[in-house]
Parts: structure tokens; sequence; C-alpha cells
């Protein structure tokens, strides 16, 4: 899973606006732990009712020297389709092609959706596809507490030695909903994954989903399709 690739080049993110009360332990984790499994499983069927959802967030990446960035932004999601709105940048994906506008360079870059998804997992929703990965242990190591609800916190464990990402903590509220995700690379680097807000169901039109250049007067177009 080349993750961090796509996190760090898109500066995406997914979870929820949590201050951590206190350190987690950390998981020995050999085999996946039942609790942890179930609270996934009822996530994901959860997430797989859902027919779009639209998310604000913000993402802190945190250097080996503790240097920070921070990044916020705005996130559609249908199935395959997304737009994500940055700061420096627009994202659009109909499922088929990718349009990336830059807009200090006046530039749209456009190419097929199946390359970039290649890079790694396409949107931060996508992270819940680890579950499926089969290259995690998951394990229930804590709750927390966050304006008076108490979350869940699970950790995710690579079975595999050189993985760039070495472990994960997701936390879920009452509802099954994440709300904070911390992925720590083998390098150093950390990143925070805070959500804002998370309203499904929305009834996105499908022509969100598509970018209309003409709209970008003057911008230079690069179609890198084949």
């Amino acid at each position: 899973m080349k993750v961090r690739g796509s996190i760090c080049t898109w500066l995406f993110i997914f979870a929820g606006s949590l201050a951590w009360a206190q350190t987690p332990r950390s998981a020995d984790l050999e085999v996946s732990d039942s609790r942890a499994v179930n609270l996934l499983q009822m996530t994901k069927d959860k997430m797989d009712q859902w027919t779009d959802v639209t998310v604000d967030f913000v993402m802190t990446t945190t250097m080996p020297d503790q240097t920070q960035n921070k990044q916020t932004g705005k996130l559609y999601q249908q199935g395959a389709k997304y737009r994500l709105e940055l700061p420096d940048r627009t994202l659009v994906c109909d499922g088929k092609s990718m349009w990336s506008y830059l807009r200090d360079a006046n530039e749209i870059q456009i190419q097929d959706a199946a390359d970039v998804q290649e890079e790694g997992y396409a949107t931060p929703l996508d992270w819940l596809k680890i579950y499926d990965d089969q290259s995690y242990f998951f394990a229930l190591v804590d709750q927390v507490k966050d304006h008076g609800q108490t979350l869940d916190l699970i950790e995710f464990k690579s079975k595999i030695r050189d993985e760039e990402v070495s472990k994960a903590r997701l936390s879920l509220d009452p509802q099954s909903i994440p709300r904070a995700l911390e992925l720590f690379y083998r390098d150093g680097v950390r990143m925070s994954l805070q959500l804002t807000t998370l309203k499904p169901n929305q009834q996105i039109t499908a022509n969100f989903f598509q970018m209309d250049v003409n709209k970008y007067p003057g911008a230079h177009v690069e179609d890198l399709r084949f």
C-alpha cells in the first residue's frame, strides 16, 4: 500500500475533532482482537449504506523534528467519485478521469483515475478499506472521552515488517462513526487526520463530480490521459 504518497500529495484527511485525553497504550498484536473486529465490521456496514458523504477536515503532519503542517479542506464522495477542495487546489474525479486544478499555477491536469488509484488509497474514506486488507492486526486498546462521548480507540498493526505505515489508530464514536485517525510511519512522520463535520446521504448530483474547464478562464490544461 503506497499510502503516504497519495495522502501527502493531496493532503487528504479523515478523522474527528479529538483532543487525546491521555497517551494510549500500544497493542502487542499477534492476532486480531474480536472486539475490534466487531466494531470495525459495524462501521463498515454503516458506511456501506451511505450513498454519499460530505466531510470537513483538518490534517496535521508532524515531522521527526516536530515541525508541523496543517491543512483544511472539504471532501465530497460518492462511491469512486469525489471532489476534494483544498486551499491550493481542487481535485475532481468521476470514477474514470481525475482533474487537478492548481490555483497558483492556474493549471488543470487530467489523469486516468486508475493511474491515481495505483499510487495508494484515493480518498480519506478509502482508509476504511484497511479493514479488508488482511495486512494488519486490530485491537481495541483504549477508550477516550471527547465532548461527553466515549470513543473506542482501535489500533492497527502491520503484519508486514517493511510496511510504510507501521501502525494506525482509529477512534469510533458510540454510533460506530470514525472520529479520528492517526498514522505512524516508519521514518518517524506522524499524521493526525481530524474530522470537523461528516454528513452522509446528501443526494449529490453526478455532474458535481466532473470539472468544466471552461469555468477556469486562462487556465492551462495538461491532459495526461493515454
